[in-house]
């Protein structure tokens, strides 16, 4: 892919890398192999956020051979809890690289690298160590979560002036598909979304000094909805962009929603769908007959009944099949 403000991978794009338009991200899956490193080149400079590292010194970037930073050096926030970001001059020689045999599952990893001109965004990130953070959103329009949690990350409790937008990408990406889409502030702030991804972003839709969410380890099944919330169903690691990979750290779960409300309307709209025949989902809905939903399947779907419950569950076969829905919950009457 060619742009004024473009990333070019070097490397093949192996298990878990995926590269965007202007940025790509990387994890510890990618330092495998010949070399324990992945090269890639900054054409006009760049910024490299990173997660923590568990070993001091176990990554680092090099340049035509000459270490540049490791890892864990330029891991570093600011009061706000944001991460700084390392600056990269314009080069075609870097290589991230690891030291002797990392241990992934001690040492998980992921690498947000995005090209100069490519956005202004704040980028903070979440691990199973902290469990829960509060994102201060004041004074600024996108925060981007860089997540090493593998069980996806539950954003709720939402403040802000203008309803958001959720997606599974950085902040350089908001040309791809929303996750979530708010359709008011009060919608966002009844409504917890689950994302499982590792790189998201929230589009508070307008610079304002409320705009806050609060992010949780998600879990996916059993969550109790009520009338005027939305929640979110997605293949693990969807994207939404038009990239090669999604990412692939993550397992599917099943998904039960059940409304505490009587005669309640769910709808079921699916934002983009791509499952190889045979394989098709299952939406089962308060006693009716199961849905089987496929990439001919009809994408918008409406229920209603006295506590409803939702259920959506999929056996993934193939590594690049994907979906996600958007299921909101409103008076049955309306």
């Amino acid at each position: 892919m060619k742009s004024i403000v473009c990333l070019l991978l070097v490397g093949a794009c192996v298990e878990a890398a995926i590269v965007f338009k202007n940025s790509y991200l990387i994890d510890e899956k990618d330092l495998q192999g010949t070399g324990n490193s992945y090269a890639f080149k900054c054409d006009n400079g760049c910024t490299v956020y990173t997660t923590k590292m568990s070993s001091v010194g176990e990554v680092a970037i090099y340049s035509a051979g000459t270490l540049v930073a490791t890892l864990d050096s330029i891991y570093i926030k600011n009061a706000d809890n944001f991460l700084q970001g390392y600056t990269l001059k314009a080069g075609t020689d870097y290589k991230l690289m690891k030291a002797g045999a990392l241990n992934n599952a001690n040492n998980p990893v992921k690498v947000y690298i995005v090209a100069d001109g490519a956005g202004t965004g704040a980028v903070t990130d979440f691990d199973s160590i902290t469990n829960e953070i509060d994102i201060n959103g004041s004074g600024k329009k996108t925060v981007t979560v860089l997540n090493i949690e593998s069980s996806g990350i539950t954003f709720s409790g939402y403040k802000g002036a203008t309803a958001p937008k959720i997606y599974s990408a950085g902040f350089d990406s908001l040309d791809c598909k929303p996750i979530y889409t708010a359709d008011s502030v009060e919608n966002a702030a009844a409504s917890k979304i689950g994302i499982v991804s590792a790189l998201t972003t929230i589009d508070f839709g307008s610079v304002d000094p409320s705009n806050k969410y609060h992010a949780a380890k998600h879990v996916a099944s059993a969550n109790t909805v009520a009338v005027g919330q939305s929640a979110v169903v997605m293949s693990p690691g969807y994207t939404g962009c038009a990239v090669e990979h999604n990412y692939n750290d993550f397992a599917m779960a099943s998904y039960d929603f059940k409304s505490s409300n009587s005669n309640t309307k769910a709808w079921i709209n699916f934002g983009d769908i791509s499952i190889t025949a045979g394989h098709e989902l299952t939406v089962k809905v308060s006693g009716q007959s199961d849905l089987k939903i496929s990439s001919s399947s009809v994408k918008n779907y409406a229920y209603v009944a006295d506590n409803i419950d939702v259920n959506v569950s999929w056996d993934q076969k193939a590594q690049n099949d994907y979906f996600f829905a958007q299921i909101d919950f409103t008076n049955g009457l309306s």
